[in-house]
């Protein structure tokens, strides 16, 4: 039973997400953050919380109780429109203009306290030389009932910083919460965590990437890690480069990153290589085509059984394939995926850094982050993020 129960817990660790869009789509799969001031100790003084909803909205200063957002389809937006007097008082805390019209004030207001973020980090960024931004994978909450075989985004972060601080690195670490939505293991059964992961959990971190950028864009430093697991490599991608190809909303509008030295580090990417037919595709003065201000690095393990989709033990059987339910291919380099990829950059992205993807096969069929923050190779991914 133990073994059964370990199987589960490594095949749907971050790779069974969710997210709803307009509709109320996995609403019930929603990971919530409006109770976190309650639910969650004060960070580290070298560390901000960064908090959105399925839309990418960000969660202002006010204690939101889950099961009311709940009700309105885990959207801030709908929240807001449904509760017009708390939305005058956020207006008022927020310095938003009360003559606007409704969807002109929740529109303001989400972008003063995107503004809001900004200043808490650029406080800190004078102390440390580098800034790493953290994003977490799908099947993740930050507090709350998670069932014996998961584990909480917030601890994941924390035992990864230790790692990252252990090299003697100085970094400001902003850590992303995203609703990547969330499922327990028996809920899981028959593919229902698959098809979370697609119709919910990747819309989701399209819309979170997006909207990062009215914060990571304004970040005041020269070095900027962005440090993706699993599906977070989605919402890394998206704030980097248009890689939805105008799909989603102020894609085209939003600036993308444009500090000195930007490096994207993407740790088992549960993504398809076919995101970055538009690396190219920014929303920046830089010249970046001739000198890019972008380094892409990635861990891949061809054996990670939840990218692969595959998995058979006695009489548990999960047959599916990296193509489908989402494409997840590029972490597991399947069907060798990552050659052709690099071919793609030699071709159409010659001045962009695609350093040699590190192979962490060696690590088995785990997909947690800490199995590789912690085998002695990744000291050549702090190299890269340090270059």
């Amino acid at each position: 039973m133990k073994k059964i129960i370990v199987v589960f817990l490594l095949l749907l660790q971050n790779i069974f997400p969710g997210s709803a869009q307009s509709d109320c789509s996995g609403n019930s799969h929603s990971s919530f953050f409006g109770e976190r001031a309650k639910m969650l100790l004060p960070p580290a003084a070298n560390v901000v919380r960064v908090f959105m909803d399925k839309s990418g909205f960000y969660y202002p200063d006010m204690y939101i109780a889950d099961e009311e957002l709940e009700r309105y389809c885990s959207s801030l937006k709908e929240w807001y429109a449904a509760n017009p007097e708390k939305l005058k008082i956020l207006c008022d805390q927020y310095r938003v203009d009360h003559s606007l019209s409704a969807d002109e004030k929740i529109s303001r207001l989400n972008d003063s306290v995107a503004k809001s973020y900004v200043r808490v980090i650029n406080q800190k960024t004078k102390e440390y030389p580098t800034v790493d931004v953290l994003i977490h994978g799908f099947r993740k909450k930050a507090y709350g009932n998670v069932g014996g075989t998961s584990s909480y985004s917030i601890n994941d972060y924390e035992r990864f910083e230790n790692v990252l601080s252990g090299a003697g690195t100085k970094n400001l670490y902003v850590e992303i919460y995203w609703d990547g939505k969330f499922i327990t293991p028996a809920q899981s059964y028959k593919y229902r965590g698959f098809k979370l992961f697609e119709n919910s959990a990747i819309p989701n971190a399209g819309n979170a990437g997006v909207e990062l950028r009215r914060v990571v864009s304004f970040i005041d430093c020269e070095n900027l890690n962005v440090i993706t697991h699993s599906l977070g490599a989605r919402v890394g991608c998206e704030l980097l480069f248009n890689a939805s190809k105008a799909g989603l909303p102020d894609e085209k509008i939003l600036q993308t990153p444009a500090q000195k030295n930007v490096h994207l580090c993407m740790i088992e990417p549960a993504i398809g290589a076919d995101l970055f037919d538009d690396y190219y595709s920014r929303n920046t003065t830089l010249d970046y085509k001739n000198k890019d201000n972008y380094k892409l690095g990635m861990v891949y393990n061809e054996n990670d059984f939840v990218l692969l989709k595959n998995y058979q033990w006695k009489f548990i059987k999960i047959v599916s394939s990296p193509l489908e339910y989402g494409n997840t291919s590029l972490g597991c380099n399947y069907q060798k995926c990552i050659p052709a990829l690099q071919k793609t950059f030699a071709v159409q992205y010659p001045n962009s850094v695609f350093e040699t993807p590190f192979n962490f096969s060696n690590v088995g069929g785990d997909h947690r982050l800490f199995a590789y923050s912690r085998d002695a190779q990744f000291a050549k991914v702090m190299a890269f993020l340090n270059d």
